[in-house]
């Protein structure tokens, strides 16, 4: 299959760009957290996608949302709506996050970079779990036509020890 974006001369280069995210606050717990959204940049509401929602996406959603675009583009991968669910904006509230939502006992103190934060009890996953089925899929349900069929979730880091019992 030709690439699409060949810059051999004399061809022409289309110019694509992705959507911007969507962004929804639920509530989890005693906060907040936030859901970052990519819909596929040719995303039409009539037609329904698969989503692959990624807890603990902070560092992985640009890589992952890239290279959903590229290859969609490409035809090398269905276009999917990408959901991330980063864990907070301070180093402290991140570990605290993680370490709850994502072990399944307590982990009792981190030291992160110099710095100690307590964690709380542990074993958070199931109320991790209860979040995706109570608040998320309900949520992205509302706003987009999701394939009930196709629903994924992938873990990077911290959000690679949730039990695969959640899914």
């Amino acid at each position: 299959m030709g690439s699409k974006f060949s810059t051999s001369p004399g061809d022409s280069v289309s110019t694509l760009s992705m959507m911007p995210p969507d962004h929804f606050e639920l509530p989890i717990g005693n906060q907040k957290i936030e859901l970052v959204i990519y819909k596929p940049h040719k995303y039409d509401p009539s037609q329904k996608y698969p989503i692959l929602i990624i807890p603990d996406a902070d560092p992985m959603l640009g890589i992952i949302k890239t290279l959903n675009f590229l290859w969609s583009e490409e035809q090398y991968a269905i276009p999917t709506i990408l959901v991330g669910i980063p864990f907070g904006q301070t180093p402290g509230s991140i570990w605290v996050n993680r370490c709850y939502y994502f072990l399944p006992d307590s982990v009792g103190i981190i030291n992160y970079y110099g710095n100690s934060f307590p964690v709380k009890n542990g074993g958070g996953a199931q109320e991790f779990a209860q979040f995706l089925d109570n608040q998320v899929l309900p949520t992205l349900d509302k706003e987009y036509n999701v394939d009930q069929d196709r629903v994924g979730l992938i873990g990077f880091s911290m959000g690679a020890f949730l039990p695969p019992g959640i899914s």
